[in-house]
């Protein structure tokens, strides 16, 4: 009897050909990509170097940093970087670091064998102006060692390194205040992806969706019926986010409201198209929530929400910016951090935009009515 029923649930399971190919590609998936996705070593930090040495050994040194993998040059401009100009990059969230070289380094590094470097680190991302200072020290500490057994001498020359972190969004350096904003953005992912599509799937179960198709309703009207009513709720809980988040832990927004319920609007769509595409192909309850957490996995780890983009190999960036919780994610995050204007985050909402007509689109074109 035992041998009875396993064999008819594995009959079952290999009848079920999308829960079948998720059990299979799930392992899978998850264990070439993810171990890229999680990664703490952040790389490519976006730097400024400004050289008012213009030594060989300066030279030396800015080679030092860019082939060390994990700084790459920020500055694009003909003439040599300002001190100005570097922490406007900054403010635009353009570059991590300014490495200062200053004047007579190599003199002073040569005669009295010490001199001095200034690194102002970014730390709107507290964890990640962390870990670019200690990259900045090792990288010095290996410059100085390098220099010292060139010589032949042991001990011979030391750089203090001055670090000063620009803290202007985040002046206590908080993780909390990076973090929260990112888990408002999972929460509405949540009401936005998961609840619609249960809910269509259950009238598939239930067999009432039945009674729709044989109505002339439009598939688009049919649509907008499951994810409007969705969006009303996700905005409110964007709304009611506000003062638990303002009152518990101190953190009020400091962006432009009706910026951020246009961004919430726009994710909505997008989300509620995608999981609204995933039940056109489910057909019960089981086979929707095993899809909306292998997706729901990849939305929060390729999304930047625990570990940073700027970390992850070139394919794994291209994985990240082509779904939308990572660009609703940087809206959250800097509409609660910065007082930026529409004209900043143009890229982000254009690309929801984008994420919501295509996947209402897809949504719309694979409903098929079954009278």
């Amino acid at each position: 009897m035992l041998l009875a029923l396993i064999r008819k649930e594995i009959y079952n399971l290999f009848r079920n050909r999308l829960l079948l190919g998720m059990v299979v590609m799930y392992p899978i998936v998850v264990l070439m990509l993810l171990p890229f996705a999680t990664t703490t070593d952040i790389k490519n930090l976006q730097t400024v170097v400004i050289d008012h040495d213009h030594t060989s050994l300066s030279q030396r040194l800015q080679q030092q940093f860019f082939s060390s993998g994990y700084f790459v040059n920020a500055w694009q401009g003909k003439l040599p970087p300002t001190l100005r100009e570097g922490m406007e990059l900054i403010e635009d969230g353009k570059a991590d670091l300014i490495i200062t070289i200053p004047p007579r380094f190599e003199e002073q590094l040569m005669r009295d064998q010490k001199a001095q470097l200034e690194a102002r680190i970014n730390a709107f991302n507290a964890t990640k102006g962390a870990v670019a200072g200690g990259y900045t020290q090792q990288i010095v500490q290996q410059f100085v060692a390098q220099l010292n057994e060139s010589t032949g001498l042991e001990e011979l020359a030391t750089i203090p390194l001055r670090i000063v972190e620009v803290n202007r969004y985040n002046p206590e350096g908080n993780y909390k205040n990076y973090i929260i904003p990112g888990l408002v953005a999972m929460l509405i992912t949540i009401t936005a992806f998961v609840l619609p599509a249960l809910n269509m799937v259950q009238e598939k179960e239930v067999g009432t969706i039945e009674q729709m198709n044989v109505t002339p309703i439009h598939p688009l009207i049919f649509m907008l019926s499951k994810a409007l009513p969705y969006l009303v709720i996700a905005v409110g809980m964007a709304l009611i986010s506000l003062p638990i988040v303002g009152l518990m832990y101190g953190l009020w927004p400091h962006g432009n409201m009706g910026m951020m319920m246009v961004a919430t609007m726009l994710y909505v769509l997008a989300m509620s198209g995608l999981g609204l595409l995933i039940t056109n192909f489910a057909h019960t309850q089981q086979q929707a929530m095993f899809s909306f957490f292998f997706v729901m996995m990849f939305l929060v780890l390729l999304g930047g929400l625990f570990t940073p983009i700027e970390g992850m190999p070139s394919w794994a960036r291209a994985l990240a910016v082509s779904h939308p919780f990572t660009h609703y994610n940087i809206l959250m995050r800097t509409y609660y951090l910065k007082p930026v204007a529409f004209t900043e985050l143009w890229r982000e909402l254009t690309a929801l935009s984008v994420f919501a007509v295509v996947n209402g689109a897809a949504a719309i074109l694979t409903y098929h009515k079954r009278a």
